[in-house]
């Protein structure tokens, strides 16, 4: 959720140089339900950064948490904004089936520093499927 306060709280100024936002196997809807990340407006907040500039990625590295339910925390809690948008290329999911939760942020950490076109492999899974919301 760290990005997301961030383009809640931050200035335009500051939300206007952030270019790559990585997120970690997100989770479910039952991550969110009840929680008080529920106030915020995720979908919104993730579309208008989107929106905002043609160079902006969204890149999601889901696991086991983030595949519950058929990926229904990710639809409606950050895609539901960005789907059958112009800008929906800009958002990346990189689907690694299963994957443990803790295994996607230990992998993928180096990630922070060098972000990469596509969806880079994981020790030992299978190949990750790509799609955009």
């Amino acid at each position: 959720m760290g990005p997301i306060y961030f383009l809640k709280a931050a200035s335009r100024s500051q939300v206007q140089v952030l270019r790559t936002i990585i997120l970690y196997d997100p989770g479910d809807e039952s991550d969110f339900a009840g929680s008080c990340d529920a106030k915020y407006n995720i979908n919104s907040l993730l579309a208008n950064w989107l929106r905002s500039n043609s160079s902006n990625r969204l890149i999601v590295l889901t696991g086991v948490a983030s595949e519950a339910d058929n990926f229904g925390g990710l639809w409606k809690r950050y895609f539901a904004g960005i789907w059958h948008q112009p800008f929906a290329a800009q958002a990346q999911v990189c689907d690694y089936k299963g994957l443990g939760h803790q295994t996607v942020l230990t992998d993928f950490a180096w990630m922070v520093q060098n972000p990469v076109a596509g969806c880079p492999r994981a020790r030992g899974a299978a190949n990750p499927t790509s799609w955009n919301p």
